[in-house]
C-alpha cells in the first residue's frame, strides 16, 4: 500500500534506512548521515506533502504486510528555479532488499501521480547516481516508464589534505 509517511516514521523508519544505507554508498567513511538534521529536512517533506506549488513536497512510504519497506520524497521548484512553470525532482528513492518488486513502480508512479496533478508542472524527473553502486540498474525500468536519459553529472572529490599542504 502507498500512503503519505507520517512524522513519526521519519525519525522511526525512514532516517534508520538511510542509516543502514549510508555504509553502501561511495561516502562511506567520509561523512555520516545526521540524523537530528535529516529528520528536520525530512518532516517538511510530511508538512508540506501533496502542495502543488513551488516548494510543494511529497513524501510516500510502501507498506508492505505491516512493515514500510520503501520511500520516495520529491519536491517541485521553479525551472533553473527562476521559471513561471515547475519541475518535479525526487530526491530519495529507497527499497529495502526484501520489498516486493513492484514496491519500486508503485512509488514511483505514486510520486509521477502528485507531479502531474500540478497544472505548473512541465517536467518530471528522477535520478540516480553512483553514490548508490548498484544504482544504474534502475535505468531501463526508469525508460520503460518514459524517462530518458537528460544530462550527466560530474563530481570531483575534494581532498582537504592535499589541499591543506598545497595552502
Amino acid at each position: 500500500m502507498i500512503r503519505p509517511a507520517t512524522a513519526k516514521e521519519v525519525r522511526e523508519v525512514i532516517i534508520p534506512m538511510l542509516v543502514e544505507l549510508q555504509p553502501q554508498t561511495i561516502y562511506r567513511g567520509r561523512s555520516q548521515v545526521d540524523e537530528d538534521y535529516a529528520f528536520k529536512a525530512l518532516v517538511h517533506f510530511v508538512q508540506y506533502h501533496g502542495r502543488l506549488k513551488d516548494g510543494g513536497k511529497c513524501l510516500f512510504v510502501y507498506e508492505h504486510d505491516g512493515e514500510i519497506v520503501g520511500f520516495i520524497a520529491g519536491l517541485l521548484s521553479r525551472v533553473y528555479n527562476i521559471g513561471d512553470k515547475l519541475v518535479a525532482s525526487d530526491m530519495f528513492l529507497h527499497c529495502i532488499e526484501s520489498a516486493p518488486v513492484m514496491a519500486w513502480v508503485k512509488l514511483i508512479n505514486a510520486y509521477m501521480q502528485w507531479a502531474d496533478s500540478s497544472p505548473d508542472v512541465i517536467d518530471i524527473t528522477l535520478s540516480h547516481t553512483e553514490a548508490m553502486p548498484g544504482s544504474i540498474r534502475l535505468e531501463p525500468a526508469f525508460e520503460r516508464m518514459g524517462f530518458r536519459e537528460f544530462g550527466k553529472t560530474y563530481v570531483k572529490q575534494v581532498d582537504k589534505i592535499q589541499l591543506k599542504e598545497a595552502a
